[in-house]
């Protein structure tokens, strides 16, 4: 009689055989029926894969999805016609899954099921989605009131459950953000560690910090919810996953660099509730907000917002397209990426390998016949071009574009080849704003300002007050020097102890006015703007921080960390501004006469600083000179069709300033050499003339250019001549 163990030996062996034999045949009718086939009993499976179905739905369908990579779905089946079988398939398909089914035993397929229990319940990854149970986040959030909070429990999971570290410590750190409000992520390698980072209100805090080993596996798993290769370390790469959190779908990007000890991993939060501030609550001035309103709501126009990166310039963009926003008006947009989904709008994102950037989606846009056409960013001549051609044919074209201050767009767009006469007519509005912290309302003091502050208020206030605006009528704001408080940053634990919670914007804004257009035709400097621009009366973006000051909602420190106070400084003090002519002085045919001693006051075309008192810069005055007849040149060769009468009687009128004004006598000039000098004015002025009853037309293009070209020629040989100026008069 055989033993126990003898017996124990062949159970095992006769199993083992029917397995083989199962196998076996499973591989047979694979082949046969051309599917791939599977043997999942000494594979691993992919716990990411596996929860996209329940076990629940696997076991009744006899189905177990073991392995992905980015949307690549492998499922291990037992029949593939088996109508649940297809269904579920069919189910997975329409989230863009793409399906590999591959025959297995149902060995196979217990083993995989057998995994289940593994699996920490409260994550799941679902086509790009991450779903941490609405009860796990919750019981987060209740527990995090500040950034300590949040390191207390990645602190105590990593201690006392090392069975679910990395799932955990996601958990937490998603969660955590999202409560406290944080627009970003950062996960930063150290040498020997890693650091939790999260940007709060615009600034970085430290939370946490975890093991090498965690802060590997945790990036490990965002490049696979993100859809990132795996394998890459030396390279940057970008992705996105959402989280479903109390009914809604949060947003989050991401992106990775290589740094010095490991990899740099941001997530940017893009929580839709941080759009829910609308038009008017975005912080803008009632009298900035009221001319707004009206510029809106045109038919068609240019408006521009500027600022540096996360200052908000997509929050306000978004609120204008929501006020806009009705069942009888097509808005589209052109976006790099789509932060946020908009209801009624029809959004587009950019894809640069498929040749789709703002160029072409604002070509394809206009054929889409919209009333509203919002592009992420204007960054090149072609795109500046038909964003202004749009405004001029009965579209309203709101974007961005990238420079330090309102007065800045317009040398922008005119250097990027925008024409003056049309610009005029296209641009209403242009805009600019930073974000700053709000003093936190549960630890702030009052306190009396300091001497330095004090001056800089009065100082202020003067330059508010030249500007003909009236703070006590027009913003309900009295300041009484010695008497009116403002605010100090102090810190608890309600605002992290930084002493500010929340944020609001700064704005200054600068309109498409008579006197603005008549200055686009001389090409102005970005203070030249800024100067002529103050006649509009309002606020520019530190006379907006004072006003904020004095309201007790920020404080000097915050204001100065985000605009240049000297800048302010220096365009406001001396004199108020010259007034651009409104007609240009006639042509002057008369000869130029060398005088001694002649004091000459005229405008000053195309902005060139001119002070009687300071010795002569002929070099700088004529190479601007050699500069603007450059450009001349580039646009008549560019678009001949355009006028340039005025442009070429503005650089006429302006080499006879520099002459007059800058041109001082000196005892050792000869006379000889104050001749040639005269001789060579009066042949520019004389080129200059011919060249503008020159017929503009194509068939003319070459006669023009040579002229520029001859025109340019004589400057520039008058530039470099190292002989005394001399003093010239009509």
């Amino acid at each position: 009689m055989p033993s126990t163990f003898q017996e124990d030996d062949q159970i095992k062996t006769l199993e083992e055989l029917r397995r083989k034999e199962e196998e076996s045949l499973v591989q047979m009718l694979a082949s046969k029926n051309n599917m791939p086939y599977v043997d999942l009993t000494g594979m691993s499976i992919d716990n990411d894969a596996l929860i996209l179905v329940s076990e629940e739905e696997a076991r009744a369908c006899e189905i177990a999805p073991f392995k992905i990579v980015g949307k690549e779905l492998q499922i291990a089946v037992r029949s593939p016609h088996a109508q649940k079988v297809k269904d579920k398939i069919a189910e997975l398909e329409k989230k863009e899954y793409q399906i590999t089914t591959h025959l297995a035993s149902w060995k196979s397929l217990e083993k995989a099921w057998s995994r289940y229990k593994d699996i920490n319940q409260t994550t799941a990854t679902r086509g790009g989605f991450v779903d941490i149970s609405a009860e796990t986040l919750e019981k987060i959030a209740s527990q995090v009131k500040t950034n300590s909070d949040i390191k207390k429990l990645i602190d105590e999971a990593i201690e006392t459950d090392p069975g679910h570290i990395i799932s955990r410590v996601l958990e937490i750190t998603l969660a955590g953000g999202i409560a406290t409000g944080s627009s970003d992520i950062h996960l930063e390698a150290q040498e020997e560690h890693a650091l939790i980072r999260l940007r709060q209100d615009g600034v970085l805090q430290d939370v946490a910090i975890i093991s090498t080993e965690i802060y590997n596996k945790i990036t490990s798993r965002l490049k696979l919810l993100s859809q990132m290769k795996l394998t890459t370390t030396a390279g940057a790469q970008d992705g996105r996953f959402t989280i479903e959190y109390q009914g809604t779908e949060i947003e989050i990007r991401n992106s990775i660099i290589p740094s010095s000890y490991g990899e740099g991993f941001v997530m940017r939060i893009l929580d839709p509730k941080g759009l829910t501030r609308g038009f008017n609550e975005l912080g803008i001035e009632p009298k900035l907000l009221s001319i707004l309103d009206k510029e809106i709501r045109k038919p068609n126009g240019l408006l521009l917002t500027t600022g540096p990166t996360g200052s908000g310039k997509t929050t306000t963009l978004y609120s204008f397209l929501k006020e806009l926003y009705s069942p009888e008006i097509k808005i589209l947009t052109i976006e790099d990426p789509i932060e946020y989904h908009l209801p009624g709008i029809t959004q587009t994102q950019t894809n640069h390998e498929k040749g789709y950037d703002f160029l072409a989606g604002l070509r394809a846009a206009l054929r889409q016949d919209p009333d509203i056409v919002m592009v992420g960013e204007i960054r090149d001549a072609e795109t500046t071009k038909i964003a202004i051609n749009a405004s001029l044919t009965g579209h309203f074209v709101i974007s961005t574009l990238h420079t330090n201050n309102a007065a800045g767009a317009i040398p922008r767009l005119l250097d990027l080849g925008a024409s003056a006469q049309v610009l005029g007519s296209a641009l209403s509005v242009v805009m600019a704003q930073r974000l700053i912290r709000r003093v936190c309302k549960d630890c702030k003091k009052e306190g009396s300002p300091t001497p330095e502050e004090e001056m800089l208020i009065d100082n202020l206030i003067a330059g508010i007050q030249s500007k003909n605006i009236d703070m006590e009528k027009e913003y309900g704001l009295v300041y009484k020097k010695g008497e009116t408080k403002i605010v100090r940053a102090v810190g608890c634990e309600k605002c992290n102890n930084t002493g500010y919670k929340g944020r609001v914007g700064l704005y200054e804004a600068i309109l498409m006015d008579k006197k603005m257009e008549e200055l686009l035709y001389v090409r102005p400097s970005e203070r030249e703007v800024m100067k002529t621009a103050q006649s509009q009366g309002l606020f520019n973006m530190q006379e907006d921080g004072l006003l904020k000051i004095l309201r007790g909602e920020t404080t000097f420190e915050e204001v100065g960390s985000a605009v240049d106070m000297e800048e302010w400084f220096d365009l406001n003090q001396g004199s108020s501004p010259k007034e651009i002519p409104t007609q240009q002085p006639e042509t002057i045919s008369t000869p130029i006469i060398v005088e001694k001693k002649t004091e000459v006051k005229l405008s000053n075309p195309i902005g060139i600083s001119f002070n009687p008192t300071e010795k002569p810069l002929r070099d700088q005055e004529l190479s601007l000179l050699v500069d603007y007849l450059q450009t001349l040149e580039r646009d008549y060769t560019q678009h001949p069709e355009e006028s340039l009468a005025r442009k070429i009687q503005t650089a006429r009128n302006t080499i006879l300033e520099i002459v007059k004004n800058r041109f001082t006598d000196n005892e050792d000039n000869n006379l000889h050499e104050q001749e040639k000098l005269k001789n060579e004015i009066h042949t520019i002025v004389e080129e200059l003339q011919n060249l503008e009853k020159t017929s503009l037309d194509t068939g003319s293009l070459p006669t023009a250019v040579n002229q520029l070209t001859a025109i340019r020629g004589i400057v520039e040989k008058i530039r470099q001549q190292k002989t005394p100026s001399t003093q010239i008069s009509q």
